[in-house]
């Protein structure tokens, strides 16, 4: 996975563990898939995918920022429907619009220097049979000690997608406890910043590269935002990382404010 910090990633292995499962059919049929043309003219599901989304209304998908910008949308295709990521339909963006844009446009100071949140618009709905993720009015004070599940499909070897989507039991942890897991021999004031999500689980579960953007949920509603690993030192022992989320507790009045007034 890639965790942003002026836009400098990191890489580790994919989502992995004894806590990581296969997705159950139509257990999280909100979850999308971001794919970038990238092998030519046809799509090619297991080369093109870069992120993983979260469909918030039936045309609008919640995502990590660096998944989409600096793309042209000719190229972004989101893959709804299906487990396996082969197999869902497939639908394009009409546009998208980053929380740092909305923020500039509303006079409101960002926290931090660069938030990696995105709403994607759809060209067209999705059936109404899907029901998209809820984002609820949840503190993230009220989520620390709390399991809480990872839903993405990830990169296999730093090349291919791993064909079937994955589910990962987390616990969300305070900052203090992040502290303690990755220890004194780094600084993660450099890394971490507010507002975020931290998880970590033992044995331990570690998000990917392909990983960017897939939702964090607690009993099914939509918390976190995936935005990559910390420390982002490739030398760490995977027993000394955590994973960040952006909060969506945070970032609800971006998505509900673009849900009713469009772009």
């Amino acid at each position: 996975m890639q965790f942003i910090k002026g836009r400098q990633f990191s890489f580790v292995r994919p989502l992995e563990g004894p806590n990581v499962r296969n997705a159950r059919a139509n257990e999280f049929p909100f979850v999308v898939s971001i794919m970038r043309l990238k092998s030519g003219q046809y799509l090619q599901p297991e080369n093109d995918h870069v992120c993983t989304g979260s469909l918030i209304t039936l045309r609008d998908v919640a995502t990590a920022a660096h998944c989409v910008v600096n793309e042209m949308k000719i190229s972004i295709r989101i893959i709804i429907g299906s487990t396996d990521i082969r197999l869902g339909q497939r639908y394009y963006p009409f546009w998208w619009l980053t929380y740092d844009v909305w923020a500039h446009r509303k006079g409101i100071q960002p926290q931090v220097d660069f938030n990696d949140i995105v709403n994607i618009r759809l060209t067209a709905a999705v059936p109404n049979s899907i029901v998209p993720a809820e984002i609820p009015n949840i503190p993230n004070a009220r989520l620390n000690r709390l399991q809480v599940i990872a839903v993405a499909w990830g990169i296999l070897n730093g090349t291919h997608t791993n064909p079937f989507l994955k589910a990962a039991n987390l616990q969300v942890i305070s900052y203090r406890r992040s502290l303690e897991i990755i220890g004194s021999s780094y600084q993660p004031l450099d890394i971490i910043e507010t507002p975020s999500l931290l998880t970590y689980m033992q044995p331990h579960v570690i998000l990917s590269y392909g990983d960017s953007g897939g939702p964090l949920l607690y009993r099914h509603q939509l918390v976190g935002i995936h935005s990559g690993v910390c420390p982002k030192n490739q030398e760490v022992d995977n027993n000394h990382l955590i994973n960040v989320h952006a909060s969506m507790h945070y970032y609800r009045a971006f998505f509900l404010d673009v849900r009713y007034s469009g772009n």
